[in-house]
């Protein structure tokens, strides 16, 4: 990613955040996103986490509440951060937020646990995506666990419009190549409509940035759906956004 692209992204998260901040609460966000993290992070009860792209800190905050002994947010957008300061002061959880680029943030201390969701994403080539990748590995304590949620890179654009019903899709270059852009469209309840861009990089490129980083157990890992999506959502309902899934898990060890 050039410098233009970053100050581009942290310019669109300045303007959409209220926006954005809508967006997590739609219901594949509660059914499948969060329950998917919750699987992947496990217990984290005294467990110190520093979350990357926290955005408004909705991940952080589900950590305090989990019970972990200390939460650091960095985001680069003031607008989102704003969000993530606001709900402190209204719901005071102890979650400490700073505003710093991910890809040159250099920790002070190390963690147990290193969130990323819709981080990496933004990496335009695969230096960028290295650079995500180092500063995650030098956050983490040895043996220490990353967690996040990525968009897809392994889904072919055919089935970019899958997930309409859901109020999402993605749209790209016919003949999409590595660095490319992928515009993301998302539609809340209230039909506000935002987008966004992140780039596409291979998953052999996000294996071996990781492996690069120090990372022994690179996966990725397939939505989860909870118990009460299941309930609550028609049968077959998901269907389509775990057939042709626009987001996956990812999970590495130090």
């Amino acid at each position: 990613m050039t410098h233009q692209n970053l100050v581009e992204t942290k310019k669109t998260y300045d303007i959409i955040s209220r926006d954005y901040q809508k967006a997590q609460s739609l219901p594949y966000q509660d059914f499948l996103h969060k329950p998917t993290v919750l699987k992947l992070v496990g217990p984290v009860e005294g467990k110190t986490v520093l979350d990357l792209g926290c955005g408004d800190g909705q991940y952080s905050r589900l950590m305090k509440k989990m019970g972990a002994s200390k939460v650091v947010g960095i985001d680069q957008s003031f607008g989102m951060l704003n969000l993530a300061w606001n709900a402190e002061v209204q719901e005071p959880l102890g979650c400490e937020y700073h505003c710093a680029n991910a890809a040159e943030f250099e920790s002070r201390e190390l963690y147990d646990i290193v969130l990323g969701n819709f981080l990496l994403n933004y990496a335009s080539n695969r230096e960028q995506l290295l650079a995500y990748c180092k500063s995650i590995s030098g956050a983490l304590k040895p043996g220490g666990r990353f967690v996040g949620l990525n968009f897809n890179m392994a889904l072919d654009p055919t089935h970019y419009l899958d997930c309409l019903k859901y109020g999402r899709y993605q749209t790209t270059k016919a003949d999409r190549q590595e660095g490319d852009p992928i515009t993301v469209h998302l539609q809340n309840q209230d039909q506000s409509y935002i987008r966004f861009v992140c780039y596409y990089l291979s998953p052999t490129t996000y294996e071996a940035a990781f492996k690069e980083a120090g990372f022994t157990n690179f996966a990725e890992a397939s939505l989860f759906v909870s118990e009460e999506g299941l309930q609550m959502s028609p049968p077959g309902h998901w269907g389509n956004y775990l057939a042709a899934p626009p987001v996956v898990g990812l999970y590495a060890r130090k």
